[in-house]
């Protein structure tokens, strides 16, 4: 989700018994949410070079996501993304 989105959308990857269980959370649940602390990124950046695998491209896609609803778009992103598709 982008910090301005009035929604929380989540990136679970089932690995174990707690992902497994949150995946079957329905739609609409109340949840208690604890966080975000410190910047992940940074307001005033130029250039981001983001490093993702696999699931961990999640944070990236809510980045982008902010920039639809406004924020200030770096002048230069760059995207590196691996995936094992084994």
């Amino acid at each position: 989700s982008a910090p301005s989105e009035k929604i929380l959308r989540t990136a679970i990857l089932s690995l174990g018994d707690a992902s497994q269980a949150l995946q079957k959370v329905k739609k609409g649940s109340l949840a208690y949410i604890d966080g975000p602390y410190g910047n992940f990124f940074s307001k005033e950046s130029k250039n981001e070079v983001w490093i993702a695998g696999g699931i961990g491209v999640s944070p990236f896609v809510g980045r982008a996501r902010s920039f639809l609803a406004g924020d200030k778009i770096p002048q230069n992103i760059q995207l590196v993304y691996c995936v094992d598709t084994m």
